[in-house]
Order: C-alpha cells, then sequence, then structure tokens
C-alpha cells in the first residue's frame, strides 16, 4: 500500500533505542518529512512493504536481524529493492562501512547524530531516487515510443527520411532504400547520397523547398520530384517533411516520408500505357549515355489518321476503345514469342495523347528488321464495334 506523502517524503527510522529515535524525530521536526518508527529488523521490513516509504535511516546493532540482514532483505524484496538505505552506526571500523555498502547501503552517518549532516543526506538521496524514478518513467515512455515507431515503419508503404542538420547525417529507412533498388548499407547516410539520385531537372526545386522549409517560410516541405532508381531510370517521387526547432525556431531536425508516384505520373489510365513523361525520360536516359559506348536505337511515331475527327464524332467510348486497342496491337507486336515479329529487343510502347503513339526500339543494328517490323504493324487491322 502507498502511504500518503508530503512535499518533502516520507522517512522510516529503525532503531531499538527510544531515545535515538526521539533525536531524530526532533530533528525532522518542521522540515515537511513524514515520519515513521520500526524497533527491529522485522518491523521494519514490514512497514517497508506496507508504507513504501522514500528513505530508510537503519541501526546497524539491533537485536534479532541486525540492520546489514535487514538492509540485504529489503533489496531481495521487489517492492523494497528501490528505497535508499542510511545506515546509522557507531562503528568506526572501515570494514563495517564497506559491509554496510555491499548489503545495499546508498550511505551511512555516524553516531552521535549530527542533525544538519543528516538532514543533508536525507535531503540528497531523496533528490537522487525521485529523478532515478523520473528516468525510468522516461525511458519507459521512450520504449513505448521507440516500439510504436519501429511497428509504424515496418507497416509503412513510404520510405522514411530522417536527417540531423547539425551533424550532417541522414537515416534511409530500408522501405526508402527498397523502392530505388537498394539495399541497406548502398548508401552513405549523407544527405548528398540522396541529391545525387535527384534529376538534374528538378534538384534546384528540391534544394530550393528543403531551404525554405529549414527557414521557416513554409509550414510543411511538400514536393514532387524524380529520383534515380538503381536500374538507371528515374521514378516520381512525393516527398513531405516537417522541421523540428529550438526554442529559437531554428530548425536542428528534418524527417519524413517519400512515397513513389511513379505509376499515376508516367501512367496512362486510358491504354495502361506509359505516357509521354516515361517515354521522354528513357530517351533521355539513352541520350545522355557515354560516347564511347556503341548503342544503336529507334523510334518509331504512330498517329492514328483522322483520330479527332472520329472522335469528335462519334461516342467518345467508340474512341477509347480504339486507343485502347491500338495499344493492345502495339504490345503484341512486339512480344517475343510472336513469330511474325522480326524485332526482339528490349522496347517501350508509350501513348503520347490523343491518337499518337510512340515505340522506342533499343539495340536495334540492322534497318532491315526496323523495316520488316513498321510493314508488320501496318498490316494489323482493327475493328471497332459500335
Amino acid at each position: 500500500m502507498q502511504n500518503t506523502q508530503t512535499d518533502k517524503g516520507c522517512i522510516l527510522i529503525v532503531d531499538d533505542n527510544p531515545t535515538n529515535i526521539q533525536v531524530l524525530l526532533d530533528a525532522l521536526q518542521g522540515h515537511g518529512y513524514e515520519r515513521l518508527v520500526a524497533l527491529d529488523g522485522e518491523m521494519a521490513l514490514e512497514q517497508a512493504i506496507y508504507a513504501q516509504p522514500d528513505l530508510i535511516l537503519l541501526d546497524v546493532m539491533m537485536p534479532g536481524i541486525d540492520g546489514f540482514e535487514t538492509c540485504r532483505r529489503l533489496k531481495a524484496e521487489p517492492q523494497t529493492a528501490q528505497i535508499p538505505v542510511i545506515f546509522m552506526t557507531a562503528l568506526s571500523e572501515v570494514q563495517e562501512k564497506i559491509q554496510g555498502f555491499e548489503a545495499g547501503a546508498v550511505d551511512y552517518v555516524t553516531k552521535p547524530l549530527q542533525h544538519q549532516e543528516v538532514l543533508a543526506r536525507i535531503a540528497t538521496h531523496i533528490a537522487l531516487k525521485r529523478l532515478q524514478t523520473e528516468l525510468q518513467q522516461k525511458n519507459r515512455s521512450l520504449e513505448k515510443s521507440e516500439q510504436r515507431y519501429a511497428l509504424a515503419l515496418q507497416g509503412s508503404r513510404d520510405g522514411i527520411w530522417d536527417w540531423d542538420l547539425a551533424q550532417g547525417e541522414i537515416y534511409f529507412s530500408p522501405r526508402w532504400l527498397q523502392m530505388l533498388g537498394f539495399s541497406e548499407g548502398d548508401l552513405p547516410g549523407k544527405p548528398q547520397s540522396w541529391f545525387d539520385l535527384v534529376h538534374p531537372d528538378d534538384l534546384d526545386t528540391l534544394n530550393r523547398a528543403v531551404q525554405q522549409h529549414i527557414l521557416g517560410e513554409t509550414e510543411f516541405c511538400d514536393i514532387e520530384y524524380r529520383c534515380r532508381h538503381k536500374s538507371g531510370d528515374y521514378r516520381w517521387m512525393l516527398c513531405r517533411g516537417v522541421a523540428l526547432r529550438d526554442k529559437n525556431h531554428q530548425a536542428f531536425r528534418l524527417s519524413g516520408s517519400q512515397s513513389d508516384i511513379t505509376d499515376g505520373k508516367v501512367a496512362d489510365s486510358l491504354t495502361g500505357l506509359p505516357n509521354d513523361i516515361l517515354f521522354s525520360e528513357r530517351l533521355e536516359r539513352i541520350l545522355s549515355q557515354d560516347k564511347h559506348q556503341t548503342s544503336q536505337f529507334s523510334v518509331l511515331i504512330l498517329e492514328i489518321d483522322r483520330f479527332k475527327i472520329l472522335n469528335d464524332s462519334l461516342e467518345k467510348k467508340l474512341g477509347d476503345q480504339l486507343l485502347a486497342a491500338v495499344a493492345g496491337r502495339l504490345l503484341s507486336s512486339l512480344t517475343h514469342n510472336n513469330r511474325l515479329c522480326p524485332y526482339q529487343g528490349s522496347s517501350l510502347v508509350a501513348h503520347m495523347g490523343s491518337g499518337m503513339f510512340a515505340i522506342l526500339l533499343e539495340d536495334t543494328a540492322q534497318q532491315q528488321v526496323i523495316q520488316a517490323l513498321v510493314e508488320h504493324i501496318r498490316e494489323q487491322r482493327l475493328e471497332v464495334v459500335r
């Protein structure tokens, strides 16, 4: 049972000598402590478990179990193990004092007792105990927060990043690395590792957004940009972050998430094909390759004749069906298991908008292969049933 304590705390005095007890009661009088008394070790153990005092003043020489054994039993009991014990002793031998510390005492005072010394030792150890209790509670709270954070990381589909602005170090979660094709340990924990992956055309925009938020000009950091995958392709990312600030409103930490929004950015919802953004990025990557690398490629542009007239004069859903049908035929023409298709290299089919499509053929060394593919596509016949 927990005692009802005063502001200063509760002191349990353990001594078999009534005179000594009265001296201590008088010394503590008027200093705001609640005072409890026990006349021997057995009574002290019962009182400590029941009242849960903040500190115990314990005599060494007592009938029955002495102070050393009483202290050992207090420390062995989980309910009383954290209560600080100060020995009161007339013994002056060093070995006796060592024995007291080994039993679990935090301090000792020598008889005859000096009031100011006793009060100072009591105040010090009660303050230390309360500080220790506060730290334990904070550690438990921190441990729970860390567990929740770890579970959130595991369950999140977003990549998490945490930037220590003062130390110039950044943490990338496993999911952040995974969405760009990397594993833990592949990238140094430095901001430059991140910025080196950002598309050159988006780097200034990202830097500006980050700096504006660090300076407090924006409430959040929220930006879309392209980031290079380990494969070399660029993926569209949505980055959100917020700064932690000190009492002077200076940012010292920046944390946030990163989501892969490539599908929504580069996929055409009607045909399911990549759109002009992804096509341009793939073509740009090929053009930026090392000049010394021998790489040949071809680009085919196809447009449905009079598609706008068709789309405007007929029901729109018929125009949509036509686009989807053309997309399907183009894809089937380029499948490697198509015996009629002469091209077996890497390809990308994209819907560029309206009735226009584009095909990127990589590693094309023979012009006759491309010509045969063009003829094969021209020979395709489409029917759209109204």
